[in-house]
């Protein structure tokens, strides 16, 4: 196998497991919730105080998570979850820095064939993490797991072509959602 088709095989599969981690979001939310009426956030949304900085040293990422969130790495994915599992934040860094561009059209359009309805609802140019990225808001949903919200992001670093995927079940906001705002305003990519 040529190194060309070796690294388009290993990005597919990066960006397969994030989609996978997306897709458990919103099924862990149809387990735990029932109705979703539970899930409004409170009147008075405040800025959630986050714990120590964590650090991911393969990605070159720090971060800091409020309290009941946890963090997972699989295979070359970060993936953060809320403590009620309604919202999730995946990191990943599948190319080079170069690749940035390309990375954001795959994933949209792999994300697009995933879900049944697929609405890219906003497009903007945004720092993330401290990089210069693209973000996208997205609207989508599958007939057994209901509506899904998503925000992809790129960024391109030094060597690194990063994504991170925030994805939250539901389209209302809720408290978790507003702790994932305060998780993204923290995280710094440094690859």
């Amino acid at each position: 196998m040529s190194t060309d088709a070796r690294t388009i095989w290993i990005r597919r599969t990066i960006l397969m497991l994030v989609i996978g981690l997306l897709v458990a979001v919103p099924v862990t939310l149809l387990v735990r919730s029932g109705s979703g009426a539970d899930r409004a956030p409170a009147p008075d949304v405040q800025t959630p105080s986050l714990g120590k900085i964590e650090v991911d040293r393969a990605l070159e990422v720090t971060f800091r998570l409020p309290k009941g969130w946890r963090s997972k790495r699989e295979g070359s994915v970060l993936g953060l979850r809320s403590g009620d599992g309604t919202t999730g934040i995946t990191i990943s860094a599948p190319g080079p820095a170069g690749d940035a561009e390309e990375l954001r059209t795959a994933v949209l359009a792999d994300l697009r064939s995933s879900f049944e309805r697929f609405q890219v609802t906003k497009q903007f140019k945004r720092k993330i993490g401290g990089l210069k990225g693209h973000l996208a808001t997205i609207d989508a949903s599958r007939a057994k797991q209901g509506p899904s919200s998503l925000l992809v992001g790129t960024a391109a670093g030094k060597e690194k072509a990063y994504l991170v995927v925030v994805s939250s079940a539901g389209k209302e906001p809720t408290d978790s959602l507003v702790e994932a705002q305060a998780v993204l305003n923290e995280i710094e990519l440094k690859g």
